[in-house]
């Protein structure tokens, strides 16, 4: 996740529980702040680029998914042309309602078939 997604989640909810977390920054006297009594994940880990985490993650036999949970800079990445063969499965919900935003999940359907839409009820 990009930092300000981090910081978007409560202090005392960070780390998310039971996944190591990621952060990507480009500032490298970024300091995350979070529940230290978390005892359900460990501390967060930073890097400056979703393809260095990738790399990193990669080397470790910890892990067996990554996902990708924002921001908006960060999906573009990982939607893009370059990166777009890592990336397996988008797993989206769309709100069937407008809200004013200022960010935006990019144009993912010409690359990916629905493997389920659900339903819409009123």
């Amino acid at each position: 996740m990009g930092r300000k997604t981090w910081e978007s989640i409560p202090e005392s909810k960070r780390p998310l529980p039971n996944r190591l977390n990621v952060i990507l920054t480009r500032d490298p006297e970024y300091t995350p702040t979070f529940n230290t009594n978390s005892t359900k994940s460990p501390p967060p880990v930073m890097f400056s680029s979703l393809g260095a985490s990738l790399d990193a993650l990669n080397d470790r036999e910890d892990i067996a998914e990554v996902y990708v949970i924002g921001g908006q800079a960060i999906f573009e990445e990982a939607l893009s042309d370059e990166m777009s063969h890592l990336c397996k499965l988008v797993i989206a919900t769309r709100i069937n309602r407008d809200y004013e935003s200022d960010v935006f999940m990019p144009v993912f359907e010409d690359k990916f078939e629905p493997l389920f839409i659900s339903q819409t009820y009123s």
